[in-house]
């Protein structure tokens, strides 16, 4: 896992970039294939999106996900 000042300089670096972009919490979309664009976090492969509106919504339903995790194993361990 990276820390946050990594990932904010990540960030920064690809902000303007004309393929692809990054997210401030660790997200990136990759152009891949052509027209596809990878979807990465922390490091994993996660999906191959058609186009960066499809990469969005994938990834704000992906954050979702992880939450509901995190919460869930936060009441199992407690």
């Amino acid at each position: 896992m990276t820390d946050k000042k990594e990932l904010r300089s990540l960030y920064n670096f690809y902000k303007d970039s004309k393929m692809g972009f990054m997210t401030r919490d660790g997200y990136a979309a990759i152009p891949s294939n052509g027209k596809k664009l990878g979807i990465f976090y922390e490091g994993e492969m996660l999906k191959f999106c058609r186009n960066e509106e499809s990469a969005n919504s994938f990834i704000a339903q992906h954050r979702k996900t992880v939450k509901k995790l995190a919460q869930r194993n936060t009441k199992i361990q407690n």
